[in-house]
């Protein structure tokens, strides 16, 4: 038995778990292999599928998104060798 990552949520210092000003960074397999996702409530009146980022908002994001590749890297490689170490 393993645990995995599978989401991240960055919210604002001030906001709280299901802010609207929140960016969720996940992972999906689609049985392709592991992909990250990032998305943003629909609370906003922004076209299907954009993302509304503020320029102090992306160290943050920028990290998690990095965080969730390495995980679905990880994810990869596991299946690939079978789970070996």
């Amino acid at each position: 038995m393993k645990t995995i990552l599978t989401e991240l949520r960055i919210i604002p210092d001030d906001g709280h778990l299901l802010s609207e000003s929140m960016t969720v960074i996940g992972l999906c397999d689609i049985g392709a292999g592991a992909f990250v996702t990032v998305s943003q409530p629909t609370g906003r009146d922004i076209a299907d599928g954009a993302l509304c980022i503020e320029a102090s908002e992306w160290p943050a994001i920028r990290a998690g998104i990095e965080k969730m590749l390495a995980v679905a890297e990880g994810i990869e490689a596991d299946t690939l060798t079978g789970g070996a170490k």
